[in-house]
């Protein structure tokens, strides 16, 4: 049977990376959406003090990105400027990069964050 989304969701497995923007206190599903279908995620470093990202995954600097070769150790990378993204995705090997670190983050989703954990939650209070 042909899912009405699977648009949608052949499009996110097709992604790479994704920008998370904007405020508030809570982890969107932005975040959620992109860790599950193995993307790249790029969080602005100045939400770090008022974002959620933060408190919930492991933060690398894009700056720790720039040259080919190196490999972050984070869940996910924070940019200090859009020039900041733009010099990770133009590395030789960044379709390696975000594969490795959008594989990271959605294990590490799954493990801390995933539906079971959560609808348990949800069920059991």
């Amino acid at each position: 049977m042909h899912s009405p989304y699977q648009g949608y969701i052949d499009w996110m497995l097709s992604c790479r990376a994704t920008i998370n923007s904007g405020c508030g206190r809570m982890l969107k599903g932005k975040v959620n959406e992109a860790a599950l279908a193995g993307c790249l995620l790029f969080e602005d470093e100045c939400r770090r003090d008022g974002g959620t990202v933060p408190h919930y995954l492991t933060p690398s600097k894009a700056t720790d990105a720039f040259d080919e070769g190196t490999m972050p150790d984070g869940d996910y990378l924070e940019f200090h400027d859009p020039q900041d993204v733009v010099r990770v995705m133009e590395r030789p090997d960044y379709a390696d990069l975000a594969m490795v670190m959008g594989n990271r983050l959605k294990r590490r989703v799954l493990r801390d964050y995933g539906p079971a954990k959560f609808w348990h939650k949800v069920i059991n209070g």
